[in-house]
């Protein structure tokens, strides 16, 4: 799909390790607050460095489809191939990573970062310069993904701007991200897209919809904050 070249994925591995991320209680905010700064960082520079303003070429058997008037620009795979290229290409898997490897609807993340004491999950994202994609996830799935456990998470949604370069490719203009910490304590909001004909609607939200991004807070919420609120809004499929 494209000629880029990545460096080596255990050099954003060697540098996650070196925060000492098991060695921290995340019970104490201020160890939750510094890990979330430190890894948003450091994946969003990492992509910054390998991608930002790189053309990639979309080609199926050596003949390029981006020309005008395509049918893959109206085709919802586009995005869909452009964050399976970022994935496949960024990250590898090793004894502290996982890639989801599933559907868009069964699994609530793409890839998760395993430590002791935190999960660090990530969620890739794209959008075409001149829209907007506030889109996360299904609202059931990040509850489920919460309250399976106790452990502190933090969630990262890692979303790449690009631009179509007529007969050459697609270019990453910008990589940016923020964590759902930022904004899930903030009015919860989905919208009715629905993986499920059954939705379910309760407390004005749409449990089958997508979580919404509003507007976020300069940094994440504790994570008993947002595993009490989320456990509060737990019902039953």
């Amino acid at each position: 799909m494209s000629s880029i070249i990545f460096k080596k994925n255990i050099i954003i591995i060697n540098k996650i390790k070196k925060l000492q991320i098991n060695n921290l209680d995340y019970s104490d905010y201020k160890n939750y607050l510094k890990i979330s700064k430190q890894t948003k960082k450091l994946i969003i520079n990492y992509f910054l460095e390998m991608l930002n303003n790189k053309i990639i070429p979309i080609e199926v058997c050596g003949i390029n489809l981006i020309y005008p008037n395509s049918p893959i620009f109206s085709s919802t795979s586009f995005g869909y191939l452009l964050e399976s290229f970022i994935l496949s290409n960024g990250f590898d898997i090793n004894e502290i990573m996982e890639i989801s490897g599933k559907s868009t609807n069964q699994s609530p993340y793409d890839a998760k970062f395993s430590f002791k004491n935190l999960d660090l999950f990530i969620n890739f994202k794209t959008e075409k310069e001149g829209s907007v994609n506030n889109g996360v996830l299904a609202f059931k799935q990040l509850i489920k993904l919460y309250l399976e456990n106790t452990k502190p998470k933090l969630y990262l949604i890692l979303k790449f701007h690009y631009k179509i370069i007529m007969n050459e490719g697609i270019q990453i203009t910008n990589v940016t991200g923020y964590f759902i910490e930022q904004f899930i304590t903030n009015n919860i909001k989905t919208d009715k897209r629905s993986w499920s004909n059954n939705a379910v609607k309760k407390n004005n939200i749409c449990y089958n919809g997508r979580l919404q991004k509003t507007d976020c807070n300069k940094n994440v919420c504790d994570f008993q904050t947002i595993y009490k609120i989320l456990e509060n809004l737990k019902i039953k499929f």
